[in-house]
């Protein structure tokens, strides 16, 4: 199996923060091979950069949808991706655009984290409830009460609840901060 995650932020958010460790702990299977597609000027693309991952990058500037979309096309065609996973909306905007364009087998999964309401307009309901999206997973079931009006499909969406590399703090010595807030929350 071949993923291609998809992401269109510059800046290292909850959601790429995610996305890369679910990368980095899904790695080691050889039964899939992954791949990053980001903004070349985007903090994930230096992570990628220096922790040798296997990532691609495309140019974010007032082309951007269309440098996204060729991104994604270019790369789906030669690494011969199997599932496209998305995790934002613009994104999003972006693989429904490419899919147009691409072998019918390739699955979109959509990644939500943010639970910011989505308005309930026509072009949204056909964007999220695009018959291409097999699954929106959701980090939360706030997260997934945002798509009621939305998708009609309810059983379109599953809540996966995020984790975190605890061998990634299992290290960590440096308690000064939970010491400091627990002395402030002791004072009279």
């Amino acid at each position: 199996m071949k993923i291609l995650n998809v992401t269109s932020i510059t800046e290292l958010r909850g959601g790429d923060a995610q996305m890369y460790t679910v990368y980095k702990l899904l790695k080691e299977k050889s039964d899939i091979k992954q791949y990053i597609l980001c903004p070349n000027n985007s903090i994930l693309s230096s992570i990628c950069k220096n922790d040798k991952a296997d990532y691609f990058t495309y140019t974010k500037n007032r082309l951007k949808l269309f440098n996204l979309t060729l991104a994604i096309i270019n790369i789906c065609n030669k690494e011969n991706i199997n599932i496209l996973h998305i995790h934002d909306s613009s994104a999003l905007n972006a693989a429904l655009i490419a899919l147009k364009f691409l072998n019918k087998s390739i699955t979109l999964i959509l990644s939500r984290k943010r639970n910011n309401k989505i308005k309930d307009k026509f072009l949204n309901r056909h964007k999220y409830s695009h018959p291409r999206i097999k699954k929106i997973i959701c980090v939360s079931k706030a997260v997934e009460s945002i798509f009621d009006k939305i998708i009609k499909d309810k059983s379109r969406l599953i809540t996966i609840y995020d984790s975190i590399d605890v061998e990634k703090f299992s290290l960590k010595t440096n308690y000064s901060l939970l010491i400091k807030n627990l002395v402030f929350l002791q004072k009279p």
